[in-house]
Formats: C-alpha cells, sequence, structure tokens
C-alpha cells in the first residue's frame, strides 16, 4: 500500500531534491574550510576522485541530452577542485610560515666552564 502511494508522488520531487543534494554537497565542506583556513582532514585522492567521476558523469550526461544533471555534476566536480585549490593554498601557506620559523636564527650557548668530573 505504502508502495502505491510512493508511485502517486511526482518522481521529479525526487530526482531534483537529490539532484540539488549532491550538488551542493560539497559546498558547505569548502565554508568551514575557508573560515577555518585548514582543510588538512580532506582526502587530496577521494577529492582528485570526486572531480574526476563528476567530469566523466558531466559529459555523459550531456551526450544523454540531461542537462540539468550534467549541470548538477559539474557543480559538483567544481566544488570538488575549489577544495582541492584551497587545500594547495593552506598547504604552501603552511609551508611557508614553517619554513619561515626554521630559517630564524637561535642563539645558542655553549658553556666550557665544565669539570669533566662532573658529567
Amino acid at each position: 500500500m505504502v508502495f502505491n502511494q510512493m508511485k502517486s508522488i511526482d518522481s521529479n520531487i525526487y530526482k531534483y531534491t537529490a539532484l540539488s543534494l549532491a550538488a551542493t554537497s560539497l559546498i558547505p565542506q569548502f565554508v568551514v574550510g575557508y573560515r577555518t583556513g585548514s582543510l588538512v582532514d580532506i582526502s587530496i585522492i577521494s577529492q582528485l576522485f570526486m572531480m574526476t567521476s563528476s567530469f566523466l558523469w558531466s559529459l555523459y550526461m550531456y551526450d544523454q541530452k540531461e542537462l540539468e544533471l550534467a549541470a548538477a555534476t559539474s557543480i559538483l566536480g567544481f566544488s570538488s577542485f575549489m577544495i582541492l585549490c584551497l587545500k594547495f593554498i593552506y598547504y604552501n601557506r603552511r609551508w611557508a610560515n614553517h619554513m619561515k620559523n626554521f630559517e630564524k636564527q637561535t642563539k645558542i650557548t655553549v658553556v666550557d666552564d665544565v669539570e669533566p668530573d662532573a658529567v
């Protein structure tokens, strides 16, 4: 009975709801990363997979004349690309700060008046 009721609901509701949620799923991660200035916990490999698969799905959907699906997967791929760019920028910033602090000279004090028996 429930299945028959679900058939009566327009399937476009499910289609476009799932489509909009999938297309915008990475935007909150991008916003949080931008606000905190860190994307250390984000996997580069998974983002590369997401970006590549979104690009391929976009091409497939465009070929099938499903332009709304191609646009949604393009948004997902672009979001993944932006996360990768932001991760690269933050990594370079952390590396530059590390090298700046690493190159600072530290004052080393050598004590020569220690007796050999004290050691």
